[in-house]
């Protein structure tokens, strides 16, 4: 092998550019990953950096710990544990789970019985500590709360679909505490969920209590935390369903930016010098207006 092929940052740029968008890219990163030792680490790492189930992660787990292995597992025969989860069941996913930094996945029927085992947190780590983007679909009340499987303080983007609930409602307004370092979030509603005061004031609640947000997509908010963003030095994007009837009286005033497609929601912060240390205006413009 030439010796420019065991420079470690020229490894890294093949295989970030070799990242597995269909499977013969993921067989080529796992062949590069077996070459050498230089090369081992920046495969895998690109390997396995976008998961879109936990079926992977779960293939690497002992073979008598579930009742057939996790990708033959179907809506005829769902996957479930045989015997009780020790540590050492962890020590080779614990291999992987760390290089995972996106996962866009929804709740998976097969894999029911899993879930509130995951729940538990059992694994010595967060099941992947290293997670930066998370998309999590659920479709029914019940299956929202596992969502805390992924939660983990290095998270930057979250995307999620809720059926508001008490017990919903009341984790949603809680996971900044969690998440702490959130710059991305979009909230949308299951598609058959109505709306709640109690839903507005959870997901309100969520926004003011993280202090990085960028970019907010949401159902709606209450006044309090439009309040709170039109003091926000970095939010640059807001989509919301409903406005609250009192926008006018704090200076958010409703527009539709010209590059923005009909139906589309979002906000153009006006960029220019705010006059005598005044907040600056936010232009918001409502979805299907």
């Amino acid at each position: 092998m030439h010796l420019v092929l065991e420079i470690l940052e020229i490894a890294e740029m093949v295989c970030c550019h070799l990242r597995p968008q269909d499977h013969c890219a993921g067989r080529t990163l796992a062949a590069l990953a077996a070459t050498c030792r230089i090369w081992q680490e920046p495969a895998l790492d690109a390997l396995w950096e976008t998961q879109d189930s936990l079926v992977p992660i779960l293939s690497c787990m002992p073979q008598d710990l579930f009742n057939v292995r996790p990708h033959l597992c179907s809506s005829e025969l769902p996957l479930r544990m045989v015997r009780s989860l020790t540590l050492a069941d962890w020590e080779r996913p614990s291999l992987y789970y760390h290089r995972v930094k996106d996962l866009y996945t929804s709740f998976d029927s097969k894999m029911a019985e899993i879930y509130p085992i995951l729940n538990l947190r059992l694994s010595p780590t967060a099941l992947f500590p290293n997670l930066r983007r998370l998309y999590w679909d659920s479709d029914s009340e019940a299956e929202f709360p596992y969502i805390c499987i992924f939660l983990t303080p290095t998270l930057s983007e979250i995307a999620f679909s809720h059926t508001p609930s008490v017990t919903n409602c009341s984790l949603l307004s809680t996971l900044g505490r969690t998440c702490p370092h959130l710059t991305e979030v979009d909230i949308t509603l299951t598609d058959d969920a109505d709306e709640s005061d109690d839903s507005v004031k959870a997901v309100s609640l969520f926004v003011c209590s993280l202090p990085y947000l960028e970019s907010v997509s949401v159902p709606r908010l209450d006044w309090a935390a439009l309040k709170h963003i039109r003091q926000s030095h970095r939010l640059t994007l807001l989509s919301i369903s409903t406005l609250p009837g009192c926008v006018h009286s704090f200076g958010i005033h409703l527009r539709r930016p010209s590059k923005s497609p009909a139906g589309v929601g979002g906000f153009a912060r006006d960029t220019s010098p705010a006059p005598d240390g005044q907040p600056r205006q936010l232009g918001v413009h409502q979805r299907g207006i």
